[in-house]
């Protein structure tokens, strides 16, 4: 009974895998692989936390209060692929209204899986048009369907066209989705 009252308790606590804070409920967050912060709230469903839920604003500040437990990961994780070359992606490019507030882990993943699925249809090798240091423009080197050689050459040739009508230059590369955001490396080959 009392793994019961558990499991709708609704908690902040830090993945001890990793060292980022998430927010969820705690049959989800087991102790041992987290490590207990605070204890947000209590609830009678296991759903999701929205608007009409009376935990909803304290869950708001949890998933902040987690985001700024990560800043210094994220900050980290940030300086680590920009040295690699990396850009960061802007998580609402081509979608001013994208949901780009802190997510259960107090960070970006949830943003940059969504922002990835939206733009490229998860597929994570990529043209994109940079423009001073950041993404301007992205398509995945993925064509919608198998094609013969002769096709494909034609689909592609029609998509890098509409590509360099964005001011920039086009670049080959990997997407990559982390904590602290959606990433373009750019790959040497310019080939898909």
């Amino acid at each position: 009974m009392h793994s019961h009252l558990n499991a709708r308790q609704l908690v902040l606590r830090v993945d001890s895998a990793t060292g980022f804070a998430k927010v969820g409920w705690s049959a989800d967050l087991p102790i041992g692989r987290f490590i207990h912060i605070e204890l947000i709230g209590e609830t009678p469903d296991y759903g999701e936390i929205c608007q009409s839920n009376p935990l909803f604003e304290d869950f708001q500040k949890a998933c902040l209060r987690a985001r700024e437990i990560n800043h210094p990961l994220l900050a980290a994780q940030y300086r680590h692929f920009i040295a690699k070359g990396c850009l960061p992606i802007p998580l609402n490019l081509n979608d001013n209204d994208a949901d780009v507030g802190p997510d259960a882990f107090g960070n970006f993943h949830e943003a940059a899986i969504g922002a990835m699925f939206r733009l490229t249809g998860n597929f994570a090798t990529v043209w994109g048009v940079i423009k001073e240091q950041m993404v301007v423009q992205l398509h995945s080197c993925q064509p919608p369907k198998t094609m013969e050689e002769l096709e494909y050459q034609v689909w592609k040739r029609y998509i890098l066209s509409q590509l360099a009508q964005y001011p920039g230059e086009i670049k080959t590369g990997k997407l990559i989705v982390q904590e602290s955001g959606l990433w373009f490396c750019p790959i040497q080959s310019h080939e898909c």
